[in-house]
């Protein structure tokens, strides 16, 4: 099967998910079997057919889902309205406003007016519809009452970063559910699971300047996140099929895990580090001289690289004791990771 039968097959199975979602899939499913070069046949016969790719995708990345069951009840600040409803709102507010107008303007200006007064009506509902914003803080009395950071993102874009204190802006928001709130010391941010479709505009994360968590864990289903400047003693990274770029990072022990997205950045270690994975790629360039490390690595049909040293496909294993204190164990399916150092 060639590639593009396999993404034409793919893009037909995919069909329950939004244009936004599914051409993301498509572009991942693309740049990763044009990387395999001359062995696309190979790769895609790897991956299955397409009804099985699909199956899969559905299963593990679009059906599960991350919400804690005791979350508790979000205010709303403006409510989408769904397609049909809006139509019925359009059309009332039109008739109305027609026959008030008929009766008060009845010439071509009125028409004119009529029209005008029609658009101005229906954008403003549209506008006002299509802006899902739906945030619930509680808890957040200080930093004081927060010890660990669990942060579940579904679809949209995303940054994480010091600010003056635990709050998520979405006034950058389109359409966006979140719920935010403290429990049992861990503040939870966490996005419900939209349709999302064309630009959704940025929400902004922040936690308190200088603040070092006890544990933080990041988990994106899709969407483009960028992480800065924040710190941890444990630190859990995990993207789905998301884009997420970390910079200025300061983690005591550091978890990735990465199933057909990407993450990419910088950030300083100074305990253990696990890296997992799957279809996607990691390029993680550590604050850390190579020598600070003892590592070992098994990669399936993908990629190594760490420290200039590659392991490739075929059940590859390296190690190396370097009589470090500290450790990296890299899991690589059929994805790519590469870990660079500053020596």
């Amino acid at each position: 099967m060639t590639k593009k039968e396999f993404l034409e097959g793919l893009r037909r199975e995919l069909d329950f998910l939004s244009e936004y979602e599914l051409n993301d899939a498509i572009r991942y499913y693309d740049e990763y079997i044009s990387e395999a070069g001359d062995d696309e046949e190979k790769i895609i016969e790897t991956i299955g057919s397409p009804e099985k790719a699909a199956e899969e995708f559905r299963r593990e990345y679009y059906d599960k889902g991350e919400t804690s069951p005791d979350v508790p009840a979000v205010s709303a600040e403006k409510r989408y309205i769904p397609f049909w409803p809006r139509i019925i709102i359009y059309a009332a507010v039109i008739i109305i406003a027609l026959s008030i107008i008929i009766h008060i303007i009845p010439s071509i200006v009125g028409v004119c007016v009529i029209l005008l007064a029609a658009f101005i009506i229906i954008k403003t509902v549209k506008d006002k519809s299509d802006k899902t914003v739906i945030v619930n803080t509680s808890g957040i009395n200080s930093r004081d009452n927060v010890k660990a950071i669990k942060i579940i993102l579904h679809a949209g874009n995303f940054e994480i970063m010091s600010g003056n204190g635990f709050d998520v802006d979405t006034s950058g928001a389109k359409r966006v559910n979140i719920s935010s709130f403290v429990k049992d010391g861990v503040w939870r941010v966490e996005t419900e699971k939209i349709r999302m479709g064309g630009d959704t505009g940025i929400v902004r994360i922040t936690v308190p300047y200088g603040f070092k968590a006890e544990d933080m864990t990041v988990h994106a289903h899709m969407g483009n996140i960028s992480i800065n400047e924040l710190s941890a003693d444990k630190l859990r990274l995990s993207v789905d099929m998301g884009k997420c770029v970390i910079s200025k990072m300061l983690a005591r022990d550091l978890d990735i895990h990465c199933g057909m997205g990407e993450i990419s950045g910088d950030c300083k270690a100074d305990g253990n580090i696990g890296i997992n994975c799957g279809m996607g790629n990691v390029r993680l360039h550590l604050k850390n001289k190579r020598k600070e490390f003892n590592y070992r690595a098994s990669v399936g049909i993908g990629s190594v690289d760490i420290g200039g040293e590659k392991i490739n496909g075929a059940a590859g294993r390296s190690s190396a004791d370097n009589g470090a204190a500290r450790g990296i164990n890299i899991k690589c399916g059929m994805g790519n990771v590469k870990v660079l150092f500053d020596d």
